[in-house]
């Protein structure tokens, strides 16, 4: 009975994780650009019909039941993982790169409320969905590490879509980075009670900072020196993930020998 009751949930979160998904990228396909008025028009008329599509994720997400598996890990652990965050900006200081744009208050608010819904739906479709769909579908030893990979993937996969209008070469950069994201964002979220919240945050500063505040000050190319540095903090936050997830296996040991 239970099994048959597991079953049927892991379909419907499958199903309504992928028509929201489907819902969510046909929004970036509407021709916001052509509307007339000043440049911030679009964006924020983009950002008002991302505010609705959050606000139907958020009820769709309510309705499933699948269980979600949540550590108890001190959230202030994760913030040194923050520092990958403020990369870019760190790369203009250390390389001496000053500002060279004036910066569009209305068009650079509107671009961040964009971002702020943007991150937020793909949060929750990404890590309240997808990812406790895999660790409830993965059986075994490995279930939840299986599920971050696999749910990482299908994050990065996800960008593939803008391979439409876009440098292939820039769209496989975004890929690669995109798949270590999402490995850092399930830890984050399977680490952490209420860590969606935290993956949510992370998420944010990440595009904000290394995005959007960067590309409305800075002018700068993409070089080996850049693409050094950023593996360089890589590397750096993968060692410290390997150290949360250490943390995790002893907690989920100590709780384990508890109950025996």
């Amino acid at each position: 009975m239970y099994n048959n009751h597991m079953e049927k949930e892991q379909k419907n979160t499958l199903i309504t994780f992928l028509y929201l998904l489907l819902f969510y990228l046909a929004c970036k396909f509407l021709p916001f650009e052509k509307i007339p008025g000043p440049n911030f028009v679009a964006p924020l008329l983009q950002a008002l019909v991302l505010l609705g599509i959050l606000i139907f994720v958020l009820l769709e997400e309510k309705k499933c039941q699948i269980p979600r598996k949540e550590g108890a890990q001190n959230p202030f652990l994760s913030f040194p993982l923050f520092l990958i965050c403020f990369s870019n900006l760190l790369y203009l200081l250390c390389f001496q790169i000053a500002p060279s744009k004036a910066v569009d208050v209305p068009l650079f608010l509107s671009e961040t409320l964009v971002t702020f819904f943007s991150i937020t739906i793909e949060e929750l479709l990404f890590r309240s969905l997808l990812f406790p769909f895999f660790q409830s579908l993965i059986q075994g030893k490995y279930s939840d590490e299986l599920s971050i990979l696999v749910s990482s993937a299908c994050f990065s996969l996800m960008h593939a879509i803008n391979f439409i209008g876009n440098a292939p070469l820039s769209v496989l950069m975004q890929m690669g980075y995109t798949l270590f994201l999402g490995v850092v964002l399930a830890s984050i979220t399977l680490y952490h009670k209420r860590g969606i919240y935290l993956a949510i945050s992370f998420h944010f500063f990440f595009n904000f900072i290394n995005s959007d505040l960067i590309n409305a000050l800075f002018s700068y190319q993409i070089n080996l020196n850049y693409v050094l540095f950023n593996l360089t903090f890589g590397v750096i936050a993968l060692l410290y993930l390997f150290f949360l997830y250490h943390r995790h296996q002893k907690g989920n040991e100590n709780v384990t020998g508890h109950r025996n």
